[in-house]
């Protein structure tokens, strides 16, 4: 497995962004199309940093 080679902080940062990839999915998911745009810019920037 390509994933056991990774350095451990390096794997760490995958595992994360994995997981928050889900929970943005999740969200999308769970929300009506319309709200979607009107999602402050300040929680997208949350989800980034």
């Amino acid at each position: 497995m390509v994933e056991a080679e990774l350095h451990p902080k390096l794997q760490k940062s995958f595992e994360v962004f994995g997981d928050a990839l889900s929970l943005v999915q999740a969200v999308i998911c769970n929300t009506p199309p319309g709200e979607i745009t009107q999602w402050p810019k300040t929680m997208v920037e949350g989800l980034v940093n």
